[in-house]
């Protein structure tokens, strides 16, 4: 992953945590794959759709 994408990462997820959310394994998973273009957007939006409906 380029460095840029881990930072964008680490920041997203500080952000969350100051507004009292965490973010999963299987999230963070889940977006490392579109940043890194394993997975198209509508793979990422359907995926994201499936992690939500188990919550």
């Amino acid at each position: 992953m380029k460095r840029t994408n881990e930072e964008a990462m680490k920041y997203a997820k500080a952000s969350l945590r100051l507004s009292g959310m965490d973010v999963s394994k299987e999230q963070e998973d889940l977006v490392r794959k579109s940043l890194e273009g394993h997975i198209s957007e509508e793979d990422f939006i359907n995926q994201l759709k499936e992690l939500a409906d188990k919550k």
